[in-house]
């Protein structure tokens, strides 16, 4: 099952691959027993196959960037410059240590878009917000995938002064909304804070 608009076309998608290695430490529902519950649990609701959703979102999602803002707690600003806004993701406090983390490490996030109404209400919507889009979905493609050299090579193409604004983005969202995070896990991670 397709759920991306294949008539969409993202700016920057990098096809990317899911690394189940790394999925699974986020997403550990989708493996083993629980994953075969879980896809069980679709065949019979027809609700979204969450592997398959996260596969294709890798495969032809739009890439921007994403910045480590804090440590302890685990808070990653993920951008859309289509909504000129961040929003802020929660991961364990242990992938510090796993991906060397630290405030100001770069990261990629890979985005898609919510195309109805309401606005996804935990975003700090931005002046160069496009209108096109209500909200978003990212991922954060260090912590799901091994294609590193598609990564890394992203990583380069951003200038410094978008990297610059992504983290002065995220410090401030910090500041204005201390107690509004997102599930950084796949997915979830589409679901706006309701703080």
């Amino acid at each position: 099952m397709r759920y991306l608009d294949k008539n969409s076309v993202a700016s920057h998608a990098l096809n990317l691959t899911v690394s189940k290695d790394k999925l699974m430490l986020l997403r550990p529902d989708l493996f083993g027993f629980r994953g075969f519950m879980s896809k069980l649990t679709f065949i019979i609701t027809e609700d979204i196959d969450h592997m398959t959703y996260i596969k294709e979102q890798l495969i032809a999602g739009d890439s921007n960037p994403a910045v480590v803002v804090s440590v302890d707690p685990l808070r990653v600003a993920a951008y859309s410059p289509d909504l000129d806004s961040v929003a802020m993701l929660a991961f364990p406090n242990n992938f510090v240590d796993i991906y060397n983390l630290e405030i100001g490490t770069k990261l990629i996030t890979v985005n898609t878009y919510k195309g109805r109404p309401p606005y996804h209400s935990d975003l700090i919507l931005g002046p160069n917000n496009t209108g096109y889009w209500y909200g978003f979905h990212p991922i954060i493609a260090d912590f799901v995938s091994d294609d590193m050299e598609k990564i890394s090579k992203r990583k380069l193409s951003i200038s410094d002064e978008e990297w610059k604004y992504v983290f002065w983005l995220g410090i401030n969202y910090l500041k204005n909304k201390p107690n509004s995070f997102r599930d950084g896990s796949p997915v979830y991670s589409g679901i706006p804070s309701k703080k």
